[in-house]
């Protein structure tokens, strides 16, 4: 994030709960939630809010990416 702020390259950063994620907008090109599963405790949860995300980026696409 600190390199967005030094040379910006138009990319908007969302630091948010992965249960409960906020209205993004769309359309958006990724979702990225690296390493974090094993700590979740709503693993179950999390998991079905990146398949919601990834839904999102295909339908924005018009296919998988």
């Amino acid at each position: 994030m600190e390199q967005e702020t030094v040379t910006p390259q138009g990319i908007r950063y969302v630091q948010a709960d992965l249960c409960a994620l906020p209205d993004l907008g769309a359309p958006f090109d990724a979702a990225v939630a690296s390493m974090v599963l094993p700590v979740i405790p709503d693993w179950t949860g999390a998991m079905q809010a990146c398949v919601q995300a990834q839904r999102l980026i295909r339908r924005a696409r018009g296919r998988w990416a």
